[in-house]
């Protein structure tokens, strides 16, 4: 087994990060684990990927996690496994996160993730412990961003309160 780290830069004009080193390494190697980092260097996002693998040159890459990545659908969208509050939640989450990405010029996912912003719709932490248990969530993004995700929570939790309160008010008269 041997282990290597992949430095990926995202590309702000086109968008993406362009992987075509890290997939090309694997055409004859067969990886083992994954595990990924974004950091920001000189204020540029960066992907890090620390591979373990092994050279195979029986390996035939056609059945490699590449090409089944590229058949799979991309990033399932959490959307999918939120019931219609937490979709309500998880979309005003997202709304905030992409306003803060575009004031600080940086992709939203370094603010957080679509899967973390699911997760944190879904639980909707009360406080930092509870936020830091969302996998992805360390110390970093707890400090830029903890304690505004949580007043966006409680805030979002306030307006639902009332909306409910309204809605069980209305119902309760239209029964009279």
């Amino acid at each position: 087994m041997k282990a290597k780290v992949f430095t990926l830069r995202f590309d702000r004009a086109s968008g993406i990060i362009d992987d075509a080193a890290f997939v090309k390494f694997f055409e004859n190697r067969q990886l083992l684990s994954m595990s990924d980092h974004i950091v920001e260097f000189d204020r540029e996002p960066i992907l890090l990927l620390c591979v373990t693998y092994r050279d195979d040159a029986a390996f035939e890459s056609n059945t490699s996690i590449f090409n089944m990545r590229r058949e799979a659908p991309r990033n399932e969208d959490p959307r999918k496994t939120l019931d219609d509050n937490d979709c309500a939640f998880y979309d005003s989450l997202r709304l905030w996160r992409n306003k803060r990405a575009e004031a600080s010029g940086a992709p939203g996912y370094i603010v957080f993730t679509n899967r973390q912003l699911g997760e944190i719709a879904r639980r909707r932490p009360r406080n930092l412990a509870a936020l830091s248990e969302i996998p992805g969530v360390g110390e970093a993004r707890l400090a830029q961003h903890g304690a505004d995700v949580l007043a966006l929570i409680a805030e979002l939790g306030r307006s639902a309160d009332q909306r409910e309160s309204l809605v069980k008010a209305e119902r309760e008269m239209n029964h009279e």
